[in-house]
């Protein structure tokens, strides 16, 4: 509902807002089996107030895998946290000279 209502307020209702053939879409798939979502009885409240990036499977946009079993394949991650802690201290160094 959500999503149908925000395309077709945006003008968009053509191209995305619902899954169907030849439509944009992103899709995620919650691993509902882990301790902290549990027991979960409304899965639209367990995913609103219980659930972390970390539960998230899959994930998949505008038809392109990002995420498969919890890793993405699309980026080494390795590297990812090389070039983060180097823009962190970059980032720190800035502020530091700012801050005199």
């Amino acid at each position: 509902m959500a999503t149908r209502a925000g395309a077709r307020t945006l003008g968009l209702a053509d191209e995305i807002g619902s899954n169907e053939v030849g439509k944009r879409a992103d899709v995620i798939v919650v691993d509902r089996d882990r301790l902290h979502l549990a027991p979960g009885p409304d899965p639209y409240s367990t995913l609103v107030y219980a659930a972390r990036g970390s539960d998230v499977r899959t994930t998949i946009v505008d038809g392109t895998l990002l995420v498969d079993e919890f890793a993405p394949v699309r980026v080494d991650r390795d590297e990812i946290v090389v070039e983060a802690r180097a823009a962190a201290l970059r980032l720190v160094g800035r502020a530091e000279a700012l801050m005199g």
